[in-house]
């Protein structure tokens, strides 16, 4: 107990940090299990909703290029471990998002008027 504890303290101020940054794709195709499990913590560890949908949105992209990585090699065994090893990750992101429908969608709405609004304000010179 007190192990994990330690790990995760150990971890915040490196999730912290990290939060800022975006998730990027890499150049090369293959998702190691380590930046699998830093692209979790970073999960963890951001609160701002927005940031969070950004993060899924990369590392779903990650994992299905990862898969096609591995189909593209003929790796097809090690492909389906990985989807089906996966496939947890998946379901938490589709569960995390159905908690977070009202907002997101109130989150849509604002975007959405502000891309409307703003040309409008811009032809009024900013007078309402």
């Amino acid at each position: 107990m007190f192990g994990i504890i330690a790990l995760l303290l150990l971890a915040m101020p490196f999730a912290f940090a990290q939060a800022n940054t975006s998730v990027e794709a890499k150049d090369r195709k293959e998702y190691s299990l380590l930046e699998r499990a830093i692209d979790r913590i970073k999960f963890a560890f951001t609160q701002q909703i927005e940031r969070r949908l950004e993060m899924i949105n990369k590392i779903q992209e990650r994992r299905q290029a990862h898969y096609q990585f591995l189909l593209e090699k003929g790796k097809t065994d090690q492909a389906e471990r990985f989807n089906t090893n996966t496939i947890g990750l998946v379901k938490n992101f589709d569960q995390w998002k159905a908690n977070k429908q009202d907002i997101i969608a109130k989150m849509e709405q604002n975007k959405t008027r502000e891309r409307v609004e703003a040309p409008v304000q811009k032809q009024s010179g900013g007078k309402q």
